[in-house]
């Protein structure tokens, strides 16, 4: 597994905004909220499934991460979203 010498978390929430933005992006239509719960979800997912692999495990705070992540996405395109209306 190959790791960036950071702390997982922080690793888990960079991956998730930078996700949480590529797919706001591709999907400009769709709510935000909607794209959140889903990414969110699938975070879950991901992390209940590590129970199944020998030597991982799931964890709550990686979970959490990972939402606070989206979150994080769901804000800046907003922000983002809000000034691009606001020039034209």
């Amino acid at each position: 597994m190959v790791r960036t010498g950071f702390n997982t978390r922080l690793e888990h929430t960079t991956a998730y905004l930078m996700a949480g933005i590529a797919v706001l992006a591709a999907y400009p239509q769709k709510p935000p909220w909607l794209i959140a719960v889903l990414l969110g979800v699938y975070a879950g997912v991901l992390e209940l499934g590590q129970m199944y692999v020998p030597g991982r495990h799931a964890a709550l705070l990686d979970w959490l991460a990972s939402s606070g992540g989206v979150v994080c996405a769901c804000v800046t395109v907003f922000f983002y979203r809000s000034r691009t209306r606001s020039l034209n």
